[in-house]
């Protein structure tokens, strides 16, 4: 993976492709993906979007910024926001499991029978975060597959301070992990 574990960022090409690719196996193995996204402002949706055939697994994606709106649309509950910093484990998992509600419950979306669908919900901090909180270019992210839900943290460790390009190497690396839990428990 790009950005996380040391590894240098090779280009932006080079991120671009891996993207490409990626998206490219989640629509061969028609994996739905539904996502609430923050600080990547609905660019796990645009990078999939981007390939051809993206219709075949993309049906209900939402970017959630605001405080407010995880609360109101996604049933994030008021003192996760004011006990935690919005950017954390908690809310990126009650992000996923409110887009499952509203897309299950509350919207009437249901999962196709035979079909993988996978939720995402993801918070972070990309180029900037609150002073002391060290949670710059950081992000937690919630899979959901199969009733199954799995954190995880992301922190880029590039020495590039392009916000465009740290967001893009969390943006593949949140897609080579969904792809990732979709292989190991497909």
């Amino acid at each position: 993976m790009f950005g996380g574990g040391g590894v240098d960022l090779v280009s932006n090409n080079a991120i671009e492709d891996a993207i490409k690719q990626t998206c490219k196996k989640l629509i061969e193995r028609r994996i739905h993906v539904r996502t609430a996204e923050s600080c990547t402002g609905g660019g796990i949706v645009n990078a999939i979007t981007n390939v051809d055939g993206a219709s075949k697994i993309i049906d209900y994606c939402m970017t959630a910024y605001s405080p407010e709106i995880k609360q109101s649309v996604l049933n994030i509950e008021p003192n996760l926001t004011k006990e935690e910093n919005i950017v954390s484990k908690s809310v990126s998992k009650g992000m996923a499991k409110g887009l499952r509600d509203l897309c299950n419950k509350r919207l009437s979306i249901p999962e196709k029978h035979g079909e993988l669908y996978v939720y995402v919900g993801i918070t972070g901090w990309i180029g900037w975060a609150p002073p002391k909180s060290n949670l710059e270019n950081t992000a937690y992210y919630s899979i959901i597959f199969k009733s199954r839900i799995k954190t995880y943290c992301l922190k880029t460790d590039l020495s590039v301070k392009d916000k465009s390009i740290n967001k893009r190497v969390m943006i593949l690396n949140i897609l080579q992990t969904i792809y990732k839990t979709v292989m190991e428990e497909s």
